[in-house]
């Protein structure tokens, strides 16, 4: 589902922290914002199970630690057209 308004631009990250939240999972992508939908059972295994290998992974090498969900920050500019990774690796995180 594609969200549109009239507006004489593309829609940024900023329009998109100015929705209400009313659980609906949103991206900005291409200069609209799409509803995504909810994982299904097996993304959710197989997202499961290559987090267990990447945080073994960068356990074992003292690289860091691994976080399975994406992260969101007031620092991602409102023309960003990036995402972050669902898996990243923060190096020394205390």
């Amino acid at each position: 589902m594609v969200l549109t308004a009239s507006l004489d631009r593309p829609l940024t990250y900023d329009d998109l922290v100015t929705l209400p939240d009313d659980g609906t999972r949103c991206e900005p992508i291409g200069g609209e914002i799409y509803a995504l939908p909810s994982p299904n059972p097996f993304h959710q295994l197989a997202s499961g199970i290559l987090f267990s290998l990447l945080r073994d992974f960068a356990l074992v090498r003292q690289l860091g630690l691994v976080f399975a969900a994406p992260s969101m920050s007031d620092s991602i500019p409102a023309t960003s057209s990036s995402r972050t990774s669902s898996f990243s690796v923060e190096r020394n995180v205390v």
